[in-house]
């Protein structure tokens, strides 16, 4: 039988099928209109309720809207059952990201956003280590932490559990993403500092390979590479270390501002300006740094990516692709950031 809704949005007075839509709620009530059973033609309720075809379209989508009737294209509209509903299956989505180290700037704020989602949706969320996914436990995947190479999302793709990756981009038709170009983004944050008129950008890269990011430096400092101070650092230390190589570069070098392509850096960065008594240096971060203002004297810029709004729809998309795989078309989109 079909559950009726006890706050039905429908003002009785104002609209012109009320009468047709009342009707039939009743009816159904009352019984007239048992589960299965078909309702006239809308030119049949048109005659009947003395109204136009256009507004006994509006009535039944009112109807169907509450779940009380269904249509059946081609064929017409009938009186929902609702005890042939099946409970849909409890889906669980997976995301990778290292639990001890989550990134405030980062995958803390895609992983809270992601949650949120899940208990919206009714849908477990999983965490799992980079490397410790459980293709068994989990229905489709969110992945972050990918190194070059990595064969997960293939696999993923061959036992047919959807995977979308996170601020990386495949080439492969099954695979999903949502990313910003970050290429074009580094490139857009060092010349924002090169356009104020800066000629003496220092810039930590720990980067030995041709990251995205590193490459949209290079773009950016092509036709002045004097203009740009690179300096080798090692990936993976703590910020102890990283604050005191920022305070003898800015000792050495003089800087008139700071580019930080990683938000890591952003703590020694601050701590160094601190500790020589240099606010005054204008920074850039490409990271989302921004909780930072409040502990610290200078005023800085950072590259803020959508990440909450990427996050709903990559899960949006998963949550979907899982329920009807078919019909659900691979999701590629890239998304803009803003330096604010």
């Amino acid at each position: 039988m079909a559950i009726l809704k006890k706050n039905a949005k429908v003002k009785k007075s104002s609209c012109v099928f009320s009468f047709l839509y009342e009707d039939i709620r009743k009816g159904i009530t009352a019984g007239r209109y048992p589960p299965g059973m078909a309702l006239p033609s809308e030119q049949e309720m048109a005659e009947k309720y003395r109204i136009s075809r256009s507004s006994v379209r509006t009535g039944l989508n009112a109807l169907l809207k509450e779940n009380l009737i269904e249509k059946r294209p081609g064929i017409g509209s009938f009186i929902r059952d609702a005890s042939l509903d099946v409970p849909q299956k409890l889906i669980s989505i997976g995301i990778n990201t290292p639990l001890k180290e989550l990134e405030p700037w980062f995958s803390a704020r895609i992983v809270d956003t992601l949650m949120k989602v899940c208990g919206e949706k009714h849908v477990r969320c999983s965490l799992f280590e980079p490397d410790g996914f459980s293709e068994k436990l989990i229905d489709g995947a969110m992945l972050l932490m990918l190194s070059p190479g990595n064969e997960l999302p293939l696999q993923l793709a061959k036992s047919g559990i959807p995977a979308l990756l996170f601020n990386r981009v495949a080439v492969h038709k099954d695979i999903a993403y949502v990313s910003v170009n970050y290429r074009e983004e580094s490139r857009n944050a060092l010349k924002f500092l090169l356009d104020q008129g800066k000629n003496r950008v220092l810039i930590p890269n720990a980067s030995s390979t041709e990251t995205p990011r590193t490459l949209g430096i290079m773009d950016a400092l092509a036709d002045c590479p004097e203009r740009g101070i690179l300096f080798q650092t090692e990936a993976g230390k703590d910020a102890a270390h990283y604050t005191e190589l920022l305070r003898n570069a800015i000792l050495t070098v003089d800087p008139d501002a700071i580019y930080l392509p990683n938000g890591s850096y952003a703590v020694p960065a601050l701590n160094a300006m601190r500790d020589l008594n240099r606010n005054d240096i204008p920074m850039i971060c490409f990271d989302d740094v921004r909780y930072l203002q409040s502990m610290y004297v200078p005023r800085f810029h950072c590259v803020v990516m959508p990440l909450e709004e990427m996050t709903r729809d990559g899960a949006g998309y998963l949550i979907e692709k899982i329920r009807d795989p078919d019909s659900v078309p691979v999701l590629k989109k890239f998304y803009k950031a803003k330096i604010v």
